[in-house]
């Protein structure tokens, strides 16, 4: 008979656990914009003023319906979810508010929260660090007595202080080489997408002040991609996702590069895509696998924006989030159903793509090549854009794919223009993927009008230089002329 026993688990320090939760002040700041959205602000005041070299300290206000007394217990409760009546549009997980504190109060002996609500005029509550698992202290306190901290005039809200280490502030830019105004100007961007539906109705002011004596105040305005053509649009559409009805708002079509970002509406592969708002807050961005398998260069001009709103406060409605509201969870039954969803509104992308002489006159150059193949009997297969797998079963779409009478395989990757060398050396890359997929190619060959010498003196690095013991596959380089000359 097996021996019982017992272990005492090590108890696990909360306050640790939630400042790991973060890795970037703008999601930190989200959370706390998240519960001022929530508690219907009209006005959301954002200050970051630079106390010194090694940081700073951020204020949050709002002029929303503010924390009342008798609910400190269950907002301060690490995990408590509020029942419908008082939680707001972006109030989930019962964890944004202490994770985003503890994020930036890795000491948990700074950060503090005021609020006050309509039914208690003139006064107060104040709740200062430090954040204790069995009580925390807070006081009331009498305006007749010490002033609302705050700038806002409004009788109601919530101020939230945290300090900000310089490491954090310039978590604001991942390359960490801007300006400290670059880095504002970064997030200012990430505020007017993340909330750009809601603007509206709710005002946004970021001020900042640095040591240097730099300072500057800003109104966030919304950021709207910036349309070339929009082939579809609708509000209120109503959608069921398998738990109750749902209204989506959507606009899809082609866009330009926005003049005035740095991330957002690109028109690059890390800014196409779909675009998924709840109740108005962006959750994720650049889903393109996702939905229609590998993106492509060509459709880097593509968006579909979709704002999903529950109705009735039914939040099982919307797909589920991560709790810090960056992704939303691929294994969940609405959010698959949401992909199904957005297949059946565009089957293909290509679609909402007008075509430019540029890529017409590329297209119709590698047609015609792949026609002249066939019919010469130069090539048994002459596949355009065929999906080349990947390792990882994802694809992306090659130029031409060819297979000669005996045997040889051939990959041709076109450019309408001069080529660079990060054309041959995506060619290289498409070589190699198929070839651990188990398609080996015997000819890589680039086409476009013309190949400087930095392009060839690459192309002879290659031929000599391979990947580990895989064969070596011949490497041309051809013009547009060449191709309509027969040299295929």
């Amino acid at each position: 008979m097996a021996e019982q026993k017992t272990f005492a688990p090590e108890r696990a320090v909360l306050w640790t656990i939630l400042n790991a939760s973060h890795i970037g002040l703008d999601k930190i700041l989200e959370e706390f914009l998240d519960n001022a959205v929530s508690a219907h602000a009209h006005e959301i005041r954002i200050d970051l003023i630079q106390n010194t070299k090694r940081g700073f300290i951020m204020t949050v206000e709002d002029d929303g319906d503010g924390i009342a007394e008798e609910a400190l217990s269950w907002v301060f409760s690490v995990g408590h979810q509020p029942g419908k009546s008082v939680a707001g549009d972006h109030n989930q997980f019962g964890i944004g508010l202490k994770s985003a504190l503890a994020s930036c109060d890795y000491h948990n002996d700074t950060w503090a929260v005021y609020s006050r609500v309509t039914a208690c005029p003139g006064r107060y509550v104040r709740v200062k660090a430090p954040y204790r698992e069995e009580e925390i202290d807070y006081a009331v306190c009498r305006t007749e007595e010490e002033s609302w901290p705050g700038e806002l005039s409004s009788g109601t809200g919530t101020l939230i202080s945290v300090p900000v280490t310089k490491t954090l502030f310039k978590s604001l830019d991942p390359k960490w080489v801007k300006t400290d105004e670059e880095c504002m100007d970064t997030l200012a961007e990430e505020l007017a997408v993340t909330y750009g539906p809601l603007l509206k109705d709710v005002r946004m002011t970021l001020h900042w002040k640095f040591l240097s004596g730099k300072e500057d105040s800003r109104t966030i305005q919304p950021i709207q991609p910036n349309w070339k053509q929009i082939v579809l649009r609708k509000e209120g559409e109503e959608l069921n996702l398998g738990q109750g009805k749902l209204m989506a708002d959507y606009a899809m079509g082609a866009v330009s590069p926005h003049p005035d970002t740095q991330k957002y509406y690109k028109c690059n592969i890390t800014s196409s895509g779909l675009m998924v708002y709840l109740n108005g807050r962006l959750i994720q961005a650049n889903l393109f696998k996702e939905v229609w398998n590998q993106p492509h260069p060509t459709y880097n001009p593509f968006l579909l924006q979709v704002n999903l709103r529950m109705v009735d406060g039914n939040r099982e409605a919307l797909p589920n989030p991560t709790p810090d509201k960056d992704y939303m969870v691929l294994g969940d039954p609405r959010f698959i159903q949401l992909l199904s969803w957005v297949r059946k509104l565009c089957p293909d992308p290509k679609v909402c793509l007008p075509k430019t002489q540029k890529e017409s006159a590329e297209l119709a150059m590698c047609r015609q090549m792949a026609e002249h193949l066939k019919a010469s009997g130069a090539a048994s297969v002459a596949n355009l854009e065929m999906p080349l797998p990947l390792v990882n079963k994802k694809a992306v779409r090659t130029d031409l794919y060819t297979r000669l009478p005996d045997g040889r395989a051939v990959l041709y990757e076109t450019k309408a223009q001069a080529s660079k060398v990060l054309d041959l050396a995506q060619l290289a890359m498409y070589g190699l993927v198929a070839a651990e997929d188990g398609l080996d190619l015997d000819e890589l060959v680039l086409v476009a009008k013309s190949h400087g010498n930095n392009v060839q003196g690459f192309a002879q690095m290659l031929s000599r230089r391979w990947f580990r013991d895989l064969p070596v596959p011949t490497i041309r380089l051809l013009t547009w002329e060449e191709v309509q000359n027969g040299a295929c």
